[in-house]
């Protein structure tokens, strides 16, 4: 695998996703929804089930085999009455995943009184996890976690 074609990849499929402000979310016949994107030998299929709280996984496959698998999960746990734009920002701060931080966004994106800090463990080449939240001020009102990992090739 080419991993930096796999990651510039990676973060084009993710601004076609969730995300990104064109995605074509599907809803599925059990309530989930779903967001694909291809391009060349690679497909990347993002599902996701809940609001509040949520989870889902991301899988990317090259050629009909998968080689990248992260779920994660998340809920606003303050200003409830505010979900919408809570997760409105979150779509703002994973648009800007970067090269360094492929996974969700940046390690730090604000905009008004909303900060979006992220923490990541591990290495872009294998298993990784992390957390990120969301600040109103000093009030963090929004968690989630993800973990996932480069599936190792198998001959």
């Amino acid at each position: 695998m080419d991993f930096d074609n796999f990651i510039r990849f990676l973060i084009e499929a993710k601004k076609n996703g969730y995300a990104g402000s064109n995605a074509n979310v599907e809803v599925l016949d059990d309530g989930g929804k779903k967001v694909e994107f291809s391009e060349g030998s690679f497909k990347y299929r993002d599902t996701w089930r809940g609001f509040n709280p949520f989870f889902g996984e991301e899988i990317v496959w090259e050629e009909n085999k998968e080689i990248f698998i992260m779920n994660y999960d998340g809920r606003v746990i303050k200003d409830k009455d505010e979900i919408e734009e809570t997760y409105a920002f979150l779509k703002k701060a994973l648009e800007r995943a970067t090269p360094q931080f492929p996974f969700r966004g940046l390690p730090k994106f604000r905009e008004g009184d909303l900060e979006y800090n992220l923490r990541q463990y591990g290495n872009r080449m294998g298993f990784f996890s992390g957390r990120e939240s969301i600040n109103r001020g000093k009030k963090t009102i929004y968690r989630g976690v993800f973990r996932g990992t480069i599936v190792p090739k198998v001959n």
